[in-house]
């Protein structure tokens, strides 16, 4: 039978995943108490936050969830990262520590109703900023634009040289 602060732990796991934006599951192996501290504060600073749950609680709050897919993830020890408004920053802020600390790895995840695996969500990390996506895609909008404004006004300063030079004609000059 279930203990009430387990099943308290599990409504808790519930309201924090349906407050994220994306769910992140990572592997951790021997990790020091200083370097999980470093990490956690690493993915707070990217807008996540970290919890080391056990497995079959984790389960059990999935159940029932569009992300219900990560429970055949939840093997040996996992810590749960639920991702703030940037799904991808805390996915990138754990990639980038495991490039320097071989205890830690990405190991799938859950954004828009969709489950990762480990590879696409190593790829999911490497994706840039979502202020540098959205500067690209500002760019390529604007880019024809500018191209299109720079030939309208090329045109024009051509009219305008031809009438100034009409005028001048006609004037004597």
């Amino acid at each position: 039978m279930p203990t009430p602060i387990k099943e308290a732990k599990v409504e808790e796991l519930r309201q924090m995943f349906q407050n994220s934006a994306a769910l992140c599951l990572t592997e951790f192996r021997g990790l020091s108490v200083a370097n999980m501290y470093e990490l956690r504060g690493q993915i707070i600073a990217a807008g996540g936050e970290l919890a080391v749950v056990k497995n079959r609680l984790m389960k059990i709050a999935l159940q029932g969830t569009p992300a219900e897919g990560l429970a055949e993830h939840l093997k040996g020890q996992t810590a749960v990262i639920f991702c703030g408004a940037d799904p991808v920053a805390p996915a990138k802020a754990v990639a980038d520590y495991g490039k320097t600390h071989e205890y830690i790895a990405l190991k799938a995840a859950y954004l828009d109703g969709r489950i990762f695996d480990a590879t696409q969500t190593q790829g999911l990390a490497e994706l840039p900023p979502r202020e540098q996506i959205h500067s690209m895609v500002v760019g390529a909008i604007a880019g024809p634009l500018n191209g299109v404004f720079g030939a309208v006004n090329g045109a024009l300063t051509s009219l305008l040289y031809v009438l100034q030079g009409k005028i001048d004609k006609e004037n004597g000059g």
